[in-house]
Formats: structure tokens, sequence, C-alpha cells
């Protein structure tokens, strides 16, 4: 089978002598057959093959002009040995496989493939802008407080005028607080956070921009000019740079993103929520499971290429010397030919390509590179502009970065995404993490694009136009394996580098381990690895897609050749020393550990430089003591810190109790329900003996779950790593020669500590690692359960590493004193608490004992009110008023001299704001600085919050509730309250309103009208801890709804009970009684006492009447020296009787008189009244007004129910209350009407027709009044006074009486004046008698009445005569009646008599309108007198 092999020139610098050192790489290239034994020059010993063609080798030069110059070769035995024939069967029996060779990148059908990278720099660039701006806009806070963060506020804030500078006796500085969204949203801009929330959509776009050619055109113009190239993005062009922070950001995203296809954007007419929104592509289905290689010879001749002294021992490189042709210079060629003992190696022409070659006579001989270019000088130039140096993980930060942005859009949205990660803090940067220092090449792709595209000419066997030629000519750029790192530290007094050490140099141990056989050990000397040129991936897909990052090395502290020490995790989860798999099929076991001395400490606070030596094809490079070239190595770059120190850690020493956490302290305490206050102890110590679940527990290993007058938690420094630790210098002083073993072994106990957390058992003194506790033993250590009523085992201590506790345990530490069982982070220098109740704004407490013995302290709460302490034993005691909770930050403290270790604070201190005397002059400098170095840096030390509480069980006051007010809408059962509500806010959390009431139920089938209890809760009112005053109703409280069910009216007495703030402090068995968790107020019952008047939304029913009569008073006065006296009838009115049920709109309901205001009202619609025309009664009556209406309650106008105009029509009204009248099972109401004071004469006997409604007082406008009931027409009774007086001598008693009177008919026919008013009626006196004690159904007349004469009195009549009394007899009573009728024209049928009038007598009847008496008495001396 033919044996193809490719013979490549590498040169490799000068040799004593002016000779030239070179490499020629041998490369082999068989096919035909698929094992090694089918070809006879490899398949037993290559390496005599290879000496037989050694003897024949020359390299053949050719200047620019094209004459070639041949010069024989000679080995070089000073470097490597020789290959080795006794070592090639060890690897390459004659049964090795044999797969063809691969090629270069070769066209593809679907095209070139896509070569995807991001541009780091931009997006460096974009996150630290975006926390530079957080870090100046909360600093600027800090300094200025009240100025918004806007740092332009700065200068005037600082003036001489401004309250900040004046910095006033005890006002609170600033607080140093998370950004706002305002202060982000120049960075997050709405495109990049539209792309954060849907990255796939700007996926087609870089689709789209991998496809334009560089130089332009659009999308597809042309087919690409090279089909050999890799399509990668162009971001020189207008498109990339108009939009770079949002593709840079875009690119970086997709860099891992590796398996979602692209969406195409959404339109502006279909958005989110839009049924016509184009659906997103179906996910591809997963990749497959990486296969294990399949090494072949081929592969294994390549792997052997990263062990360059192998290389040669398997005879794939020979070293070589060769004397310079004359006027060899810069741009010269050569290649390999052979003399004729093997002139058949010449024939193929492609398999002896030309290396371009750059020379300087005793100084220079290299691989073609232009001085000034990527690959000059054999080294990378990393000093040029498209070389960046960075400590930060880019990739990680980038992810962060939109991963925060998508968050902060929710935030400004308002829209949540329940599929993604919510953040409790929107506003609070991630941290981001160093990746030690990275070096990156800006444009790398397009780069690797070239070298790709080149490297498949070659293998095609054509030129960069397409055009085949003869053999392929090489430069260094494609001869360039990989890297060799140097790094030095910068000299600070100098800035200059005096040593530079290889991160590649290393020393490995090599065996071959072929299955079934003995291991063959194979000898090396140290040498140097290197790092790949290039790290190509592809897409999980499997789509035409590579991937390269744009990072040419990093180093973390460690070789870049040799793996750390130390155990790695197993696939069983457990550490375990590395064992790599040796390949069955190429069984090379290779280990390898830095060259001692090699290595320096990668360092915060120093200044470092790196440069990278160009490793060839055959692992040639400088050596590692070659001098700098000028722009070959990276800009100086000060290591620092990205990570903040995390917030110290909380470990509880008792179990929690109700409410309670590692973040949550609580204590408990009460006041009874007079309000005396009872002290946390007495509290506990009579809970304890009531509530369940709260007993001692087991001596030794039961949890002690007792309430306590105080509460408190271990605090102690956060964990860090080793690695941290190492990288601040912890460790400096065990490294390097002449450290003795015990030193060594310190270091490695302490080192243990590591891997320590407060779920072991045995914890190693940090002040002496050898020494370790038992905390077990010492009953120090207990597993816990939230739920104390799970009976399930608990997990038993110690665990296995990585296995933690089950669901719902926790771990607590009983003893005072917590031992640390990790390394400390070397910066918490000690305990920052921001907010502390009556402490300065910031305490500080120190982690006494030097690094890593930091001691942690104990936060405890104790009931009082006075500043914090700190005692014996690191007790950090924080007094608490009862009902108070404080919120308090809780973070590390750290040294200032420290500050500078962190990247945050390099940050700021960089800024355009920290370096402007005028917008932050140096006070406020010098108060962020110690504002930092005491722990209010969100971004250096994070905060966590630290929630002490001091629950009472009932509200330490009782809520009270000020003036109401309701509102209600017309025909709705319910009513809004408004008004105040004062609480003990910070004790309440919870108001409840309770209403009660009584109202009249009259149920007509019932014997009377009762009055019945009503109660209702009302809601609650959540309190918030600052609201002491409540506005009921408002937009925090929503509204407070009053449901009655009805529109009725009524008088309701509002309670307010007040339930505590921290019921979820207290066990059920407490909560559950109301008593002890509740304050109840007085009840609210409104400026009357008797209730709140909430009105009624529909008016009442109309009133139905029974009947109506009319109403009188009676009146008698003595005058005993004249002996007389005077009874007077005076008329009140009527009495109108109404039907039940009455209350139909509520209580306080009244009996309206609807009047006429004056205006043309149809007459059923408003009370009138007149004369009876019986009588000729010449008496005018006037308009009715509620002053004719002098026993109203009260007066007032109503709008009429019933339509009368256009327009509503307000009428007045006079208002009674109605009683109930329990004889006639009615309700009734007295009206008085007087018509006397408006009269022009008194009236006889008047009519009157009164309409009557309902009327509610409390109704909503204009709602009071029902419809009209019309009532039937009622006569009010004239006004009578009868005067009876004794005789001054004589036994005579006189009498008169007098009143409006008027004459009828039967007065018209005896004449006028006296004679027609004595016609009309009369008036007769009767002195009656009965037995004394009888009835009055016995009194009889005991002598003939006396008819009264008619006499003119003044414009009236009055009816006067004399009456003797009888003569007496024993045990008798008397009384003197007076009866008036009125005499009236009749028939004869029912006349009772005849009188004379018009000269003809006349049948008349008498109509009785009057009667009254007086008392009568027999005297001393027997006679009838008045009784006075």
């Amino acid at each position: 089978m033919p044996e193809t092999i490719r013979w490549t020139v590498l040169p490799d610098g000068t040799a004593a002598g002016g000779k030239l050192r070179l490499t020629v790489l041998v490369s082999p290239r068989l096919t035909g057959a698929d094992t090694l034994k089918s070809f006879p020059g490899f398949k037993d010993d290559w390496p005599k093959t290879l000496r037989d063609y050694a003897a024949a080798l020359q390299v053949e030069f050719r200047s620019p002009g094209g004459t070639t110059v041949t010069v024989p070769t000679q080995p070089q035995t000073d470097r490597f040995p020789p290959a080795d024939s006794a070592l090639w069967p060890q690897l390459f029996g004659p049964d090795t496989k044999v797969s063809p060779p691969p090629g270069a990148l070769a066209a593809a059908p679907a095209g070139p493939p896509a070569l995807r990278s991001f541009p780091s720099r931009a997006v460096h660039e974009q996150i630290t802008a975006l926390y530079e701006a957080a870090a100046t806009a909360t600093a600027h806070r800090r300094a200025f407080p009240g100025t918004g963060g806007d740092p332009q506020l700065g200068a005037a804030a600082a003036t001489a005028e401004s309250p900040a500078a004046q910095d006033p006796v005890g006002e609170a500085p600033g607080s140093w607080d998370h950004p706002r969204t305002q202060d982000l949203t120049g960075n997050l801009t709405r495109t990049v956070r539209a792309f954060s929330s849907d990255v796939a959509t700007l996926y087609g776009r870089l689709d789209r921009l991998i496809q334009v050619p560089p130089g332009g055109g659009g999308p597809h113009a042309a087919a690409p000019p090279d089909p050999f190239r890799p399509l990668c993005i162009d971001r020189t062009g207008p498109e990339y740079k108009n939009d770079r922070a949002l593709l840079a950001l875009a690119e970086a995203y997709r860099f891992y993103d590796r398996a979602t296809l692209a969406k195409p954007p959404v339109p502006p007419a279909r958005q989110a929520g839009d049924a016509t929104s184009v659906a997103p592509a179906a996910p591809p289905p997963p990749a497959s499971p990486p296969t294990p290689p399949d090494f072949d010879f081929h592969g294994a001749c390549a792997l052997l290429a990263d062990y360059p002294e192998l290389l040669r021992r398997f005879g794939l490189a020979l070293d070589l010397l060769v004397t310079p042709p004359p006027g060899l210079a810069d741009q010269w060629q050569a290649r390999v030919s052979f003399t004729a003992a093997h002139e058949e190696l010449n024939t193929d022409k492609k398999l002896r390509p030309w290396t371009v070659l750059r020379h300087a006579a005793g100084r220079r001989f290299e691989a073609y590179a232009a001085d000034d270019g990527l690959h000059g000088h054999r080294m990378l130039k990393l000093g040029a502009d498209e070389v960046h140096t960075l400590d930060l993980d880019v990739d990680g930060a980038a992810m962060k970065y939109v991963e925060f942005s998508r968050i902060v859009d929710q935030v400004l949205t308002g829209v949540s995404d329940p599929g993604h990660a919510s953040s409790g803090e929107p506003t609070a940067l991630p941290a981001l993490h160093g990746a030690g220092l990275t070096v990156l090449y800006e444009g790398r792709d397009a780069s690797l694009a070239d070298q790709m595209a080149a490297d498949a000419h070659h293998t095609a066997g054509v030129g960069p136009d397409g055009r085949p030629v003869e053999a392929a000519v090489l430069d260094a750029a494609h001869l360039v394996r990989g890297y060799r790192v140097d790094v030095g530290v910068v000299d600070t007094a100098t800035g200059r580098v005096t040593t530079w050490y290889p991160l590649c140099a290393r020393t490995g141990d090599y065996a071959l381990r072929p299955p079934g056989k003995p291991a063959v050990p194979i000898a090396a000397a140290p040498d140097e690895g290197s790092v790949k040129a290039t790290a190509v991936t592809g897409d999980k897909t499997g789509a035409n897609q590579l991937f390269v990052h744009q990072a040419l090395f990093g180093w973390h502290g460690w070789s870049l050749a040799a793996p750390p020490p130390g155990r790695t995790i197993g696939a069983g989860n457990e550490p375990e020393v590395p064992n790599p798999e040796v390949s069955d099929k190429f069984p090379l076991d290779a280990t390898f550990r830095p060259t001692a001395g090699t290595l320096p400490a990668l360092r915060y606070r120093r200044t470092y430089r790196l440069r990278a030596r160009l490793v060839d094809l055959a692992g040639n490079s400088l050596a590692p003591a070659a001098p700098a070239v000028e722009g070959t190595a990276t800009d100086p770059v000060t290591y620092a810190r990205w990570e903040p120190v995390p917030p110290p850690a909380i470990v509880p020493k008792w179990p929690f109790l109700e409410g309670e956490s590692e973040p949550r302290l609580v204590i408990r305490s009460t006041v009874d329900e007079h309000g005396t206050p009872m002290s946390p102890l007495e509290w506990a110590t009579r809970r304890n003996g009531e509530v369940p679940d709260h007993g001692p527990g087991d001596p030794l290993d039961g949890p002690d779950r007792r309430y306590r007058s105080f509460d408190e938690r271990h605090v102690s420094p956060p964990k860090t790593s080793l690695l941290m630790a190492e990288q601040h210098g912890q460790y400096d002083g065990v490294f390097g020669p002449g450290k003795s073993a015990d030193v060594r072994s310190e270091y490695f106990a302490a080192a243990s500590r590591e891997a320590g957390t407060y779920l072991d058992t045995v914890v190693r003194l940090a002040e002496n690692p050898r020494i370790a506790r038992d905390l077990k033993a010492a009953h120090a250590i207990h597993v816990v359960k939230h739920n104390p009523h799970d009976t399930s085992a608990l997990t038993e201590l110690p665990v296995v590493r990585g296995a933690g506790l089950k669901q719902g345990e926790y771990v607590i530490h009983s003893a005072d004193q917590l031992l640390l069982p990790y390394l400390p982070d070397v910066l918490a220098r000690g305990l920052s608490l921001r907010g502390l109740p009556g402490a300065r704004p910031n305490e500080t407490y120190a982690f006494t004992g030097p690094w890593p013995q930091a001691r942690p302290l104990r936060l405890r709460i104790e009931e009082g009110d006075g500043p914090p302490s700190q005692g014996a034993g690191g007790v950090v005691t924080v007094f608490l008023p009862k009902g108070e909770t404080a919120t308090v930050r809780m973070s590390c403290r750290v040294d200032a001299a420290d500050l500078d270790l962190f990247r945050a604070w390099r940050i700021l201190t960089g800024s355009a704001l920290w370096n402007d005397p005028v917008r932050l002059p140096q006070p406020q400098k010098d108060e962020l600085t110690a504002a930092a170095a005491g722990g209010e840096n969100w971004m250096i030390t994070p905060w966590v919050e630290v929630t002490l509480v001091h629950a009472v069980e009932r509200p330490l006051e009782p809520p009270v509730l000020g003036e109401l007010t309701f509102s209600r809408d017309a025909g709705r059962t319910f009513a809004t309250l408004s008004g105040s509500l004062r609480t003990h806010a910070k004790s309440t959390g919870r108001v409840d309103l309770d209403a009660t009431w009584t109202e009249w139920h009259d149920d007509p089938t019932e014997p009377e009208p009762r009055q019945i209890a009503g109660h209702d809760h009302i809601g609650e009112i959540t309190v918030e801890p600052f609201d002491n005053d409540i506005r009921l109703s408002d937009f925090r409280h929503g509204d407070v709804r009053h449901e009655f069910r009805d529109t009725r009216h009524r008088n309701v007495t509002y309670t307010p009970t007040a339930t505590t703030r921290f019921r979820e402090y207290f066990h059920p068995a407490i909560t559950d009684r109301t008593e002890l968790i509740t304050s109840p107020g007085p009840g609210s019952t409104g400026p009357s006492g008797k209730g709140w008047a909430v009105p009624g939304t529909r008016r009442p029913e109309p009133p139905v009447i029974s009947h109506l009569v009319p109403t009188f008073s009676r009146q008698r006065t003595v005058d005993h020296a004249l002996h007389r006296v005077t009874r007077t009838r005076r008329h009140a009115g009527v009495r109108v009787y109404l039907k039940r049920p009455w209350f139909s709109s509520g209580d306080d309901e009244l009996l309206a008189v609807v009047l006429d205001p004056g205006s043309k009202l149809p007459a059923e619609l408003v009370t009138r009244c007149g004369t009876d025309p019986v009588w000729a009664d010449d008496s005018v009556l006037p308009r009715l007004r509620p002053a004719n209406f002098p026993n109203a309650e009260r007066t007032a106008t109503g709008v009429l129910a019933e339509q009368a105009g256009d327009a509503p029509v307000t009428v007045p009204l006079a208002l009674f209350p109605p009683v109930f009248d329990r004889r006639l099972g009615l309700w009734s109401c007295d009206i008085d009407v007087d018509l006397g004071d408006l009269a022009d004469s008194p009236a006889y006997f008047p009519y009157v027709r009164l309409a009557l409604a309902r009327y509610q007082p409390f109704s909503l406008d204009p709602l009071h009044m029902s419809k009209v009931a019309l009532a039937e027409f009622v006569q009010l009774l004239p006004d009578r006074t009868v005067t009876a007086a004794m005789a001054a001598t004589g036994n005579q008693i006189h009498l008169e009486l007098t009143g409006p009177a008027a004459p009828n008919a039967l007065g018209a026919l005896a004449g006028t004046g006296q004679a027609g008013m004595a016609a009309s009626r009369r008036v007769v006196a009767t002195v009656q008698k009965r037995g004394r004690g009888a009835g009055d159904l016995e009194w009889a007349a005991a002598a003939p009445a006396v008819e009264l004469t008619c006499t003119a009195r003044g414009t009236g009549f009055a009816w006067t005569g004399d009456l003797t009394p009888p003569a007496t007899a024993l045990f008798t009573d008397y009384r003197l009646l007076i009866e008036e009728h009125e005499t009236y024209l009749t028939d004869r049928a029912t006349a009772t008599g005849t009188v004379t009038a018009g000269g003809a007598d006349r049948p008349v009847a008498r109509r009785l309108i009057h009667a009254d008496y007086f008392g009568l008495t027999v005297s001393l001396l027997g006679r009838i007198v008045l009784e006075e």
C-alpha cells in the first residue's frame, strides 16, 4: 500500500557556528488499508525506516527570485533522544487501526459552516458600564441623601448652603441602598430588555449578519468569495456598529444557547397576548450523548504532538542542523528534498510544502511573520489594541447580565414570567466572579476563519485564488500549534517585569499501558506543554455551526500544563484521587506536575503582564528566558477580587419556635386586658405550662422548646475557599523551598477545614488544626425538626459528605461558643448591623482573633429600650420594646486598607464621579470610604435582612373609631364607610369592624311592634406597621362596606377590635383563644349617642290611614280671692290613626303633613283647610304653613315622589312621631292645628283635609318622602271658656260661656246679631248629685236646669246666667254641669222640639257640642259652693 508522508520544514532559530536549527515534521498519510500491517515501512519499525530516509534528506532553499539551493543536513544530538525502534511496536502494532487521514475544512454541500464567537471587549464594557452606573448612583445617594442619586447634583449638594454639607447634629446619614430602576435603564435600554425577555427573537438577525460577506453587501447578495472560508460576523459594518451593545450581548448568549432555534421578531401588530402572534418554533430534539473517540494510527500520531520528546522518539519529527546558503534572507523559502537514494519521495511536491522564512544572520531563523503582526518575533503580539486582559468571568457575567435585564424588564412592565426565576431584590445586581487572568483577542473568529481557509486551500492543493498549486507555501500563522505562556510580576517601583515565569513548564511521568500487558515506562526530561491555539466546538444539534471563544488562554494561579493537586469529585459523588482513563487503542498514560520553581503566585493587588511564545507543529518555541520584545506582552493588569464578602452565617442555638428562623429572632410578652404590661419572663413562665410542644426536652439530646425571655443566634464569618485564601496570600509562608515538614503538615491540616460545614460533628480548631473537638460527644450539636409532631426518625449525625439532612430538618449548635468548622473569608473583619433600635446608624463588632481564628459572635434580643451592648463571650445584646419590629441589615465589615482589593471599589474609584472634586468633594469620599469599610456597600459586602421581633399577644392599645360618614347609592343595600381609625399600628395587624344596632320590627301578625337587635361583621382592615391613623375606604385599604341586605335606615354602633400583628409568633393554643390576642375598642355611637345614622336608599312606603278624630285640651284655673273657677277647652287638632306596619324605611320614620309651598299643586298632594258652609262663618283661613302645627317635632322640606310638572317639587313639611296604641292595635299621631293666630277671626268648626306621607329624615336626598296619602275631612272643635264664680252676697253662682260661634240657617231665620246667635244654640247649667261613692253613671239632676242668656260681647257673644244651688243632703256629692247644644232645623219626624223663627214654629233638634263641669262642695254652713 502507498506510504504517503508529508514533510514540513519548521525553522527553529540559530545554533553555534552559524548553523541553523530546524525540525522536519513527519506526517504519515496512509491510505488503502485498514490496519498497519499493510504498510511495511510502519508495521514493525518505523524509526528504522526513518533513519534510512533521513540519510537522504536535504533542505532546498528558494530565493524570492526563484533560485534554489539545496544543502545537506545533520542531526541535532543535544535536544532529544533519537527515534526508538524498541518503543515503536509498544504503541503501534501490526493490528493498529488505520483510517483515512483527516483533511482540513472542505466546501460542504450546504455551504461553509458558520463560525460563531462574541466580542468579549464589547460585552465586558457593557457589563462594567452597568456596574459603574449602579455604583456611582448609589454612592452618590449615600453621600448626598435626597438628591435622587443624580451625580450631577453633587456639586450643589456639597456647597456650604447645602443641608447635606452642613450635616446637622442628629440627622441620620444616607443609606447605601440597591440601585433604582432609573439608575439602570441608561445601560439596560428598552431594546436590551426586550432581547433579554425573548432571546431567540434576535438570533435570526445574527444569522443574517453572519451571511454577509466581509466588506458589506446585503444578505445573500452574492456567493461568499471563498467557499473554503467559514462564515463569521463582520463587526465593522454599520449595521453591527450601530447596535453594538445589543448584538454583542446577543452573540454572547447565543454562544452558549446552542439548542434554541431563532425566532422571527414579533412585528408591531403582533404583540404579546395577540391571538395572531407568531408561535415559537419547536425545539430541536435532544442531542445524542457524546461517544468516546475512536483512535486510529493518524489520531495517535496527532496526539503525540502534545509531547515533543515522544514525537521525536516515535520518529515523527527530526531535529536537524543546516548551513545557511549564501544570501539567505527574509522571504526565502525552504522545503525538504531527497537525494537520488530516495528520489521517489520527491515525486509528489504537494507532500513537500514550502516554508517562508525570516532570517537575520546569527540572530533569527524562524517561519516568516511580519514583526508588527500577530505572530511576529515567534510571540503573540499581546500588546496590540485587539488584545485585552480580564480578571472577570465574562461569560458568566454576560449570562447574569441578560437574566438581570429580564428581571428589570419585569419590574418596569409589571409582568412576571413564571417560567423563570425571580429575584427578591430585583434591582440588586448579581455578584460577579473572577476567573484568574484571561487574555482575549478581539476578532479571533475572523482570524481563525482565515487560517481554516488557508489550511483547506493547502489540503485541496489550490492557492488563495482557487487555482491548483504545485505545493503549499506556509508561513508562521500556518505552523502554530499553540502557545507557551509566561507571566511576570510588575515591579511597582519600576513598572517593569524582571522575571518571566513559564506557566507551561512541566515534569512528566510517561508509560504505555496496553491492555493485558505490563506497563512500559518511558523516561523523558522535563519540558514545556502548550496551550492549544484553537479550540473549536460544534453545535449540539449537529447543524453546520462552529464555535470559538475569543479567549486565547487564561491563568488561574496554577500551571497551564499540569493539573492542580488534590482530589476531585468522582462518579460516586465522593472525593477521589484523579485517575484518568487510558484508551486501549492509544494506551499512553502521561501525568504531569509543574516544574519546581516555575510558578509565581497569583495574588490580589499584584500587577501582572503575560506573554505567549509561539509553539510550532513539532513543539518548538523560544526558550522561557527569551528576552522580552516590545509589544508582545499584555498591558499591566492588577488582579482584583470580583467576589463580594458574603453576609455572615447565622446558626441557630436552639429549635425555632413559632415564626422564628435563622434571620428572624423573636421574644414574646403581652399586656393584660387592662393594659398592664407583662414581662417576657413572666409571660414565658405562664405560657410554658399552658401551651403544648414547649417542654424542656431531654436533658442531653432532646431539644428545649420552651419559650424564653430572650432569643439569640450564632453569627459567624462567611466561608471562603482555600484558593481564595491563597490568593489573599494567607499561606504564602508555607510555600517555597526550605519549609519544614511540620509547617507543611500544619498547612494541610488547616487547608482541610475548607470542606467543613456546620453539619460536622468533629471540628478542628482554627488555632491548632491538629486538635479536634467532638461536638456530638459534648451534646453541642443536634438535628431537630421544624414540626415537633413529625415522628419519623431523625438523620443520624455525622452525615455523609454531600448528603445533607432530610426535608424539614436542620441542625442547632447549643454551645455558648460556636466553633468555626471552615475557613472564614479573609476580609471579613467583623459584623456590621444597620438599623438596630436605640443604636447608631451602623454598629460594628469584630470577629476577634487573627485569621483563620475569627470567633463567631452571638446576637441576642431582650426587652428594653437602651442602646445595644456587647458583653463577655461575644454576646451582642439588642433591646427591643414591646410591639417593636426592627429590620436590620447584616453584613460583614472590612478594613479600609482592603477596599482596593475589590474590583467593585476600583470601578467606583475609577469613575468620573469619584475623580471629580466638584461633584464629589473629599469629605464625601472619606465618608463613602468609611461606610464601605463599615459594611454598607452592597457591591462589596452584600447584606441580609435580619428581623428582630418583640411579639405581643394582644395589641398594646385598643383601636378607636373617629367620625364616620356613609356613602350609599339609591337602591343599594350596602353602605361604604369613611372616616378615621386610630390604632397602635406596631402591635396591631388587623382591625375587625363589628356593627350592632336595634331596630323596630312591626309585624301585623304580632300583638305589637318590638325591637330586635342586629349584629354584623363588617370586615377587617389590614394595618401596616406605620398606619396609626387609618382613613377608611381610602386607596390603600379599599372600600369598607356594610352589607345590610335591604335599603332601610338604621342607627348603628360600630365597634373596632384589634388583633395582634404577631399571630404567627404564637402557638395555636394561644391564637385560638380570641380573648388573648384581641383588644376591643369602645363602640362608636355617633353624635347622638344612639348609633351612627346610616341613611336609607329608597323612599318609604305611603302611610295607610285608618281614621281621624279631633283632639282638644282642657285647662282649669282658680282665683281664690274672687272665688272664681275657670275651665277652658282649647282645640288641639286631629289624631290620625295609622294601620300597621310602620317603619317601612327603618327607625326614626315620621309622619309628614304635606303643605302647599305656594305653587299651584294639585289639591290631592297638599293639606287644605276651610270653613263649614253650614254656618254663616265669615272667617278667612290662611294657607297652611309649618307654624300652624305647633306640636310638630320638627319641620322640613321634602321632594314629592309624585310627578307635578317638569321638575321635582319641594314642599314644606310638618313632622310628627307616631306612637303605638296597644288597645286599638294602631299607630296614632296627634297633629295640633292652630288657625287662630293667622286667621282674620276665629273659625267655627273649620274643616281640615290632611295630605300625609311617611318621612325618613335619614334617607338619601331626595328620597325622604313617600307618596302622599290623602286623609278624610275632619272638623276642628271650637275653643270654649266657662267661668263660675260665687256671688259676693247670697248663695248664687254666676256662670259665663264664651268662644267662637256662628249662626246657622235657623239663626238666619230668627234675625241677625244677638237674635240669630241665640236662636242657633242653647246653653244650660244643671246642678247634679249622686250618692257618696257612686259611679259616674249615677249623676242626676238635683234641681231644674238653668238656661244661660246669649249676650253680645265685643265682636263675639257670651252666654251668662246665675244659678242658685238647691238644698243639700247628707252623704251626697254635687257638681255643676254646663252643656252647649247647637239648634238646627230638621223635619218633624226627627225633631225634638220647635222654636219660633221668622214668625213661624220650626221643627228643630239639638246636638251637644260642648260639656264641662265644676266641682261643688258643701260648706260648714251647709251651703253648696264652688270647689276651689
